[in-house]
């Protein structure tokens, strides 16, 4: 499997936000993503970065907070599909798309990836489906970047077969192979956001990848 990896825009704040005892100084937090290109399954990729739909969903209070809290800066050529182009892919090429957790700079070319299947962890997005819209922000979350045909397209890992790993991926011990040949493996990764999802990749040379989104 070969493996890249890129960004979709980046947003600014305070370095201290992200780090504890961190600087009061502005940094870049690039919205990175991963494009796999796997023998069998074909291209597939581990979040999205932003898109232009960042700014419409928070033209207005209170969502307007979120780039005001969090600056974003995206030019044309970030945008997954431009960058896709680079690598003689189109959307419709992408068989799956693994979404670490559902922040915004983590699904904002969700909607343009409209033959992809969706993978991530049930409880990842259970909460927030049933989030009055008054409580989104509380939870970065904007519901306007979800698909219309999401939960059709929706393959959340199955939690319950979870497999046994060896010391190479300690300290987990348990993850979830997500395609059955243990060239993508999913381990949960709770904190920064509930239901977040890390991917170990294999490559073609057998060097692991440990992909872990903000955690």
């Amino acid at each position: 499997m070969k493996i890249d990896i890129l960004h979709a825009g980046y947003c600014t704040a305070p370095e201290h936000i992200a780090i504890h005892g961190g600087r009061w100084k502005t940094i870049h937090f690039p919205a990175m993503f991963a494009l796999f290109r796997h023998p069998q399954f074909g291209a597939m990729l581990f979040d999205t970065g932003y898109s232009y739909r960042f700014f419409d969903e928070t033209k207005n209070f209170p969502k307007r907070l979120y780039r005001w809290m969090t600056p974003v800066h995206l030019k044309e050529e970030d945008l997954v599909v431009n960058q896709l182009a680079t690598f003689n892919l189109q959307p419709k090429d992408i068989t799956h798309v693994f979404i670490s957790h559902f922040h915004a700079d983590h699904i904002g070319s969700l909607p343009d990836l409209n033959c992809s299947r969706y993978v991530y962890l049930p409880h990842a997005f259970s909460g927030l489906r049933h989030l009055p819209p008054e409580e989104d922000m509380k939870h970065a979350f904007l519901r306007g970047l979800i698909p219309s045909d999401f939960d059709s397209r929706s393959q959340e890992v199955d939690i319950t077969k979870p497999i046994l790993l060896s010391e190479e991926y300690a300290p987990f011990k348990t993850g979830y192979d997500l395609l059955g040949d243990q060239s993508l493996i999913g381990v949960e990764l709770p904190g920064h956001a509930y239901g977040q999802m890390g991917v170990f990749a294999r490559d073609d040379d057998g060097k692991v990848f440990f992909f872990v989104a903000d955690a």
